[in-house]
C-alpha cells in the first residue's frame, strides 16, 4: 500500500474474497471496517458505490499486512 505521495507504506495479502449484496452487509466485514454497524458501513460507502441499490453486488477483500521479513 502506498501513500499519497506514492510512498511504500505496508504490503498487504489478501487472504479471502467474498460476494456481497448492499442489504446483507455482512458483520464480519463492517467489523473489520472498524464500523460500529452494517448501516454505518453502507454510509461511509453511499459515495463510493455511487448510491447502490438494495440489490447490487460488490468484492469484499480481507488482508493482513505482511511482515517486513515475509513470513507469516
Amino acid at each position: 500500500m502506498y501513500d499519497s505521495a506514492y510512498n511504500l507504506r505496508a504490503t498487504i495479502r489478501i487472504v479471502a474474497m467474498e460476494l456481497c449484496r448492499w442489504d446483507a452487509i455482512p458483520e464480519r466485514l463492517w467489523k473489520g471496517e472498524t464500523n460500529q454497524s452494517a448501516e454505518e458501513f453502507r454510509q461511509d460507502h453511499m459515495d463510493y458505490f455511487v448510491n447502490p441499490d438494495p440489490l447490487f453486488e460488490f468484492v469484499a477483500y480481507y488482508f493482513e499486512k505482511v511482515p517486513a521479513d515475509g513470513v507469516r
